[in-house]
């Protein structure tokens, strides 16, 4: 009975994602996404991962839209080609809805996961309702849930591969089942995003330290991998001519280069190294203190001597994890504005803990959960180590988003030890629902008292009142366990806090999920009324307002370099020698209101001619030859 109902319950999950899918607007919410549909088109027209945008003898850089990269047959995504293969099918059965299916599908699935990981290895069948319910409503999961961005691919493979580690580790019941299946589901996750490979040191990790047979473990999880290594390797090399699965199909840039992470290599080999002969000798040890104290006196040691990695990780942890205001980024999307918030791209971008101000709740993982087993919350503390190598140290944020998601893999793990938490910490107060309430009311005072007084407003909400209450609550739950004297009061204090954090997250993961949908929805807009641009055009306009218009013979999309140009250097951001050519081959060339410079307007021998197509106030201009 309990297994009918597991596959019920399934089965109303993926459902309702897929019902809420074709709800939603499918339209594309950055450039990264055109990119996606453009490599999921010519798969489905060609079986190719060739791109064709624009006529063979035109030689640009600004026809790569930044993210397209010029292989041995022509234009290919920069992107694993998970999403093409399996998103140009789909997208052809079902429209647009269709390339983001295997994403919410995904979505659907670690949600379906969480809750049995929380039941059975962090508190049973409430905590895993609860690990859910943060998951969807506290965090912006869904967000990415739906979306072409195969953000929740990954998540799902990360969380799957992990999760049967961690049975691997309390029980032997089907090694060999379990040991194959997470290297495979490694290895898809590695067809749609680089960053699923994370997940496998952590994983080899953790078998080497509480597993036990450990290298036949790691052998049946290499068998499981290496087929999709393969397939990754053998796509890379029809794409960029270059064998590594890992490639961009850039000597420089997308950070997947070995050199651009080599320090945290070091460092991840040398730790993993030192875990592995002290798990293999611990038992002979008499001195174990000693040895804590050698191994903190060596790593103290390290930091000093690799001072400049570590002040970079520490700061992307703090930019990353606590305050987004503080990171570093040249670009002009990204405006540092003279009250102390941050606008990048029109967002308000958030650090993970200003997302979900509940998740300083972990700092009590220093009293409370005990009854989780240390081995399988050090497991969760490697995986989040290894995960941070290739961000922390590079201020890596992801671009124009609202939130940090390249740590999305990361969160159905958190939400499980915070619901666990919540649990523990409720259980200590009287009528703790009433005083979860308070916390929210007095959450949404504050946020309208802000709104009122504050010079910084919204995004002051975002960036400076977030990590106010973030502080507040890691402040209540570390007090909560080292000052006995008032523990009662302090723990009252941290369950309204707390409220208010719950509070704020949903808040943010509404507002951040309706202004996504708002932007997916422009897109589509834009679309139709781009669809006036003439045969034979070239068009400088943002490519996902081009979903109708795009990819089609005598369709050319470029893009200027206002990306990669300082703000002070915005003359030269056009190709004008590809301008020339397209005159030449009697083509018309439009560009799009926001991209137009005085570099532009003041050329010789080309004039602005203010058109008709667009929306009122953002119609195009024709570049005209005199």
């Amino acid at each position: 009975m309990t297994f009918a109902r597991s596959y019920w319950s399934l089965g109303a999950v993926v459902i309702a994602f897929t019902l809420a899918l074709f709800a939603l607007s499918p339209g594309f919410f950055t450039i990264d996404e055109f990119i996606y549909f453009a490599g999921a088109d010519a798969f489905a027209n060609s079986r190719s991962f060739v791109v064709s945008n624009g006529p063979g003898d035109w030689h640009s850089e600004q026809l790569q839209l930044q993210l397209l990269v010029p292989g041995p047959s022509g234009l290919t995504p920069q992107y694993p080609p998970g999403t093409a293969i399996l998103g140009g099918p789909l997208m052809s059965l079902f429209g647009l809805h269709g390339l983001m299916l295997v994403n919410t599908l995904s979505a659907a699935l670690t949600v379906y996961l969480l809750y049995a990981i929380a039941k059975r290895h962090f508190g049973g069948h409430e905590v895993g309702l609860v690990s859910c319910a943060l998951l969807l409503g506290g965090t912006f999961f869904l967000e990415y849930a739906f979306a072409v961005w195969p953000h929740a691919v990954s998540v799902l493979c990360v969380t799957w591969a992990f999760a049967l580690t961690l049975d691997a580790i309390k029980s032997d019941n089907s090694l060999i089942f379990r040991s194959v299946a997470a290297g495979a589901v490694i290895g898809f996750g590695l067809l749609f995003r680089t960053d699923t490979i994370l997940v496998l040191p952590a994983v080899g990790l953790v078998l080497f330290l509480f597993a036990d047979r450990p290298y036949l473990r790691s052998a049946l999880l290499g068998a499981g991998f290496l087929p999709f290594l393969a397939a990754a390797s053998a796509a890379n090399w029809v794409k960029f001519g270059t064998f590594n699965p890992l490639s961009y199909g850039r000597k420089t840039g997308g950070a997947v280069t070995f050199a651009d992470h080599l320090p945290a290599f070091i460092g991840l080999a040398l730790a993993g190294a030192v875990f592995l002969v002290l798990h293999s000798s611990w038992s002979k040890i008499r001195r174990k203190d000693l040895v804590f104290w050698t191994i903190g006196a060596l790593g103290l040691v390290l930091a000093i001597i690799a001072h400049g990695f570590t002040l970079r990780y520490l700061h992307g942890f703090w930019g990353l994890v606590v305050d987004a205001t503080i990171l570093q980024d040249s670009r002009p999307g990204v405006a540092y504005l003279d009250n102390g918030t941050v606008n990048f791209w029109g967002l308000w971008k958030k650090a993970l803990g200003q997302s979900m101000p509940w998740l300083a709740l972990l700092l009590g993982l220093t009293w409370g959960a005990r009854d989780i087993e240390s081995r399988i919350k050090l497991s969760i503390l490697i995986l989040a180590v290894i995960w941070s190598l290739p961000f922390f140290p590079k201020d890596w944020h992801g671009g124009m988003s609202s939130n940090m998601r390249y740590f999305l893999p990361l969160l159905p793990w958190l939400c499980a030890l915070a619901a666990k938490l919540i649990f523990e910490i409720v259980g200590t107060v009287s009528d703790p629902v009433r005083k979860l309430l308070i916390g929210a009311v007095l959450l949404v005072l504050a946020e309208q008292l802000w709104l009122l007084f504050s010079a910084t407003h919204f995004a002051g909400v975002n960036q400076i009142l977030s990590t106010y209450v973030f502080g507040l609550i890691g402040l209540l739950a570390l007090s909560s366990f080292f000052v006995a004297k008032y523990q009662s009061m302090l723990r009252t204090a941290l369950v309204v806090a707390l409220g208010g954090g719950l509070a704020l997250s949903v808040h943010f993961a509404t507002f951040d999920f309706l202004n996504a949908q708002y932007n997916r929805n422009k897109s589509l807009v834009m679309n139709e009324v781009y669809r006036e641009i003439p045969e034979r055009s070239l068009a400088y306009v943002p490519s996902r307002f081009l979903l109708g218009w795009a990819l089609a013979p005598g369709h050319v999309v470029a893009s200027p370099n206002l990306l990669v140009s300082a703000p002070s250097d915005r003359s030269d951001t056009f190709d004008y020698d590809l301008i020339r050519q397209a005159h030449e081959d009697g083509y018309r060339v439009f560009v799009a209101r926001n991209y137009v410079t005085d570099g532009l307007r003041n050329r010789k021998g080309l004039r602005l001619i203010e058109t008709d197509i667009g929306l009122e106030g953002q119609t195009l201009f024709e570049i005209r030859a005199e």
